[in-house]
């Protein structure tokens, strides 16, 4: 079974697990495109997104839900971003676990925790990725990282529900 962890956002990333061999599989960014507002602005770039979740059948994709701070600027890019990431699973037939980020987190014991926490975490769960949750002068790439953690957090969904199913549906 591969499940896709998904960070959303432009900052965020993808990262696809294999829940059978318990193992990161790949890990990259979101991919961007320059948005059409502003000088400097990036949209989550559809196509391209498309395309690499189209690379691999996705058996579940866990994406953190996000929601609107008051008085916080960019929200509506970054919730019509976040919609665009769900329609493209739609259309695709891609199943999803919509998650919180206070849900997950707290699961993996870091709720409350700045983000180089999860970068840490990440780290010490896939080793051999390590390099991965890191950029070229060593500052933590969270977007990637959390990607990571939400695709481990839906394998231990998905395993704690087949358990749950073994034991006549005590978990």
């Amino acid at each position: 079974m591969i499940i896709l962890g998904i960070d959303p956002g432009v900052g965020g990333g993808l990262a696809w697990f294999a829940s059978r061999s318990k193992q990161l599989v790949n890990v990259c960014d979101m991919p961007t495109v320059k948005a059409s507002r502003g000088k400097s602005a990036l949209d989550v770039d559809g196509k391209q997104l498309t395309y690499m979740i189209g690379l691999s059948k996705i058996d579940l994709a866990v994406v953190e839900m996000v929601q609107s701070r008051p008085r916080q600027g960019g929200q509506f890019a970054f919730g019509a971003n976040y919609g665009r990431i769900l329609g493209i699973l739609e259309c695709m037939g891609v199943p999803m676990l919509n998650v919180s980020a206070q849900k997950w987190k707290q699961q993996m014991h870091l709720r409350g925790q700045d983000k180089s926490k999860s970068v840490l975490l990440a780290t010490e769960l896939f080793p051999t990725f390590a390099r991965q949750f890191h950029g070229p002068r060593g500052a933590g790439l969270d977007g990637r990282a959390e990607a990571a953690l939400l695709a481990y957090y839906g394998a231990m969904q998905v395993a704690h529900l087949k358990l749950g199913a073994v034991n006549g549906g005590v978990a």
